[in-house]
């Protein structure tokens, strides 16, 4: 009788367990079924909105209040050890191109020196505006991630990649190329729970911090040929870090606190803009 009842509840404690692991992984979408372009427009349509009228760049002004300026401290990693991958990244200022080199081994900087129609300021670019990469696991596994250290996509992943840039195409003897200067936000979406919108960031990043079992998703902050003293205290570009509550916070301040110097007449001016080869962006996202 014993032994009946014995292996009864052993049975019984399974089924729970095997109900429990079901229940929890139907509650959970994964990433490579959810329509990112929502998403996409709506942050599109809130750049658009925030986007002032640019200031005029004076260059005399820069060896002035430039001398010494180095590009923003804080290219560090959330150091957190719960990123995909999680390499980790040497904390303490890094240079764009050393910035680079830890976080995407497939970029290869460019000379500036000897291309026609070269972009050398800031006034030479275009006014601000978006360009958003989509890549999902059905069809794009395999691929490495923009802005997340060579990391690469797995087939129930999905990744959204928003660029705010000011841009210009120059022509070169390997074709066309764009130049310029900005930030980006790159998302990595592993798995989202039940029921929540995906385009409502404020819920996702809810769920992830309280419910990190069903929603796990990861971010990036990235800047492209803009170096500013006045930018470190706003922007501190991150590398795979935790999209929960603080870290929709931090974008959110940091996305704002880039716009305010870059629109401000008197803050754009202690900023150096050194337009770079944005290898991310085809000329034909510019036209879109």
């Amino acid at each position: 009788m014993k032994s009946f009842t014995s292996q009864r509840l052993l049975s019984l404690l399974l089924a729970t367990f095997v109900t429990l692991t079901f229940t929890a992984c139907s509650d959970s979408i994964p990433a490579h079924t959810l329509d990112l372009e929502p998403l996409a427009e709506q942050l599109s349509i809130a750049t658009e909105e925030r986007v002032a009228e640019r200031p005029i760049q004076e260059d005399a002004i820069w060896s002035d209040l430039l001398n010494g300026v180095v590009s923003p401290d804080g290219y560090t990693r959330d150091g957190s050890g719960d990123g995909p991958n999680d390499p980790q990244l040497e904390a303490g200022p890094l240079s764009e191109n050393e910035f680079h080199s830890q976080t995407d081994p497939f970029h290869i900087p460019t000379p500036l020196e000897g291309l026609a129609d070269l972009p050398s300021e800031r006034e030479d670019l275009s006014s601000m505006r978006t360009v958003v990469k989509i890549f999902n696991g059905d069809v794009d596994a395999g691929i490495t991630i923009p802005g997340f250290g060579g990391l690469k996509l797995g087939a129930t992943e999905s990744s959204m990649s928003v660029y705010y840039i000011e841009s210009r195409v120059i022509s070169t003897p390997e074709g066309e190329k764009v130049y310029g200067v900005g930030y980006s936000t790159h998302y990595l979406f592993k798995r989202l729970k039940r029921g929540i919108d995906v385009s409502d960031l404020v819920s996702v990043a809810a769920s992830a911090q309280l419910q990190s079992s069903r929603t796990s998703v990861y971010y990036t902050l990235q800047t492209f040929g803009i170096s500013s003293l006045d930018l470190v205290g706003y922007f501190k570009p991150t590398v795979n870090a935790l999209f929960d509550v603080e870290g929709f916070g931090v974008i959110q301040s940091s996305i704002d606190g880039i716009h305010t110097v870059l629109s401000d007449p008197d803050l754009s001016k202690r900023v150096r803009f050194e337009p770079v080869e944005l290898q991310f962006v085809d000329p034909a996202d510019l036209r879109i």
